[in-house]
């Protein structure tokens, strides 16, 4: 009888250590699939991210090809009206059409000829102030 009551105690014993175990490898795999989880999410989300980084490389190369052309063009537009002798399109006044321009051109060229300034007077009023 001593013999059976041993044996019990031993069995009773034994799964309580295999429960142990069976808790602590569950925990074990439990861990070891969560870090998994977080591996494949972070190469996942790697992989998205390089992806949209290309796409957004594409997009700024493009981008400053455009401002390039529109820059080269806008020089080109200004050469080509200083030749001409000309304001640039985009310095001019707005609202101020050709034909104003010319209008205010002979008015101060008239107020000019009315009023003629004498280059030697001003010479002179500033030499004496220095």
């Amino acid at each position: 009888m001593h013999y059976i009551h041993v044996n019990q105690i031993s069995f009773v014993d034994f799964t309580e250590t295999v429960r142990y175990f069976s808790a602590k490898v569950e925990s074990y795999l439990q861990n070891e699939q969560i870090q998994a989880a977080i591996k494949i999410q972070k190469r996942w989300r790697g992989f998205q991210e390089r992806e949209r980084l290309t796409g957004r490389r594409s997009h700024v190369h493009k981008s400053r090809a455009a401002v390039k052309i529109q820059r080269f063009f806008r020089t080109w537009l200004e050469r080509q009206e200083r030749r001409k002798g000309d304001v640039p399109s985009h310095l001019r006044p707005p609202g101020l059409t050709d034909d104003r321009r010319v209008e205010l051109q002979k008015v101060i060229s008239n107020h000019r000829e009315e009023n003629p300034v004498c280059t030697w007077q001003l010479w002179r009023f500033f030499f004496f102030i220095i």
